[in-house]
């Protein structure tokens, strides 16, 4: 099963045990994803209000595809929760291999390596696609409901 199909409950104790995965990456992949979430009910609090439909159609053109795009965002990070604990596994996989000889030492040696430049990339994406999300999530501050501007707060320290 994937993590993020997980109850909320169920992930908290799974990050809450002695198993080291899921870790750090995965729980600010889900986080930046909750952070997508606020910004867009800000948004959907937005589109019925009478201010919003005072906007002139270029500007509600590009509040939309703020919206739009939050929500592009949300979805690769749902899928790095689960890769970045996939990333961890292959680097601990690497650890184990054995090591008898030095061929054996030389081959553990490269995937090692090889697995933890791969078990970077992901923490790498979840940071520029969260750098991406604050940037529309401007777009969403300028035109949204003033009244849920605490949530834009919250959602950009999720962020």
């Amino acid at each position: 099963m994937k993590l993020v199909e997980l109850s909320v409950k169920d992930f908290l104790n799974i990050v809450d045990s002695k198993s080291p995965a899921p870790g750090g990456g995965s729980v600010s992949a889900l986080v930046s994803a909750l952070g997508c979430t606020l910004g867009r009910m800000v948004a959907h609090l937005t589109f019925d209000k009478k201010k919003y439909k005072e906007l002139s159609e270029g500007e509600q053109i590009i509040f939309k595809n703020s919206f739009e795009e939050i929500d592009d965002y949300r979805k690769v990070l749902e899928e790095l929760v689960d890769k970045d604990t996939e990333a961890y596994n292959l680097v601990m996989a690497a650890y184990k291999l054995p090591k008898e000889n030095d061929a054996e030492k030389e081959i553990r040696k490269i995937t090692i390596e090889k697995n933890l430049k791969l078990a970077i990339e992901t923490p790498l994406e979840i940071c520029k696609i969260s750098k991406k999300t604050l940037k529309a999530l401007k777009i969403i501050l300028k035109y949204g409901n003033k009244n849920a501007i605490t949530d834009l707060g919250v959602s950009a320290i999720l962020l």
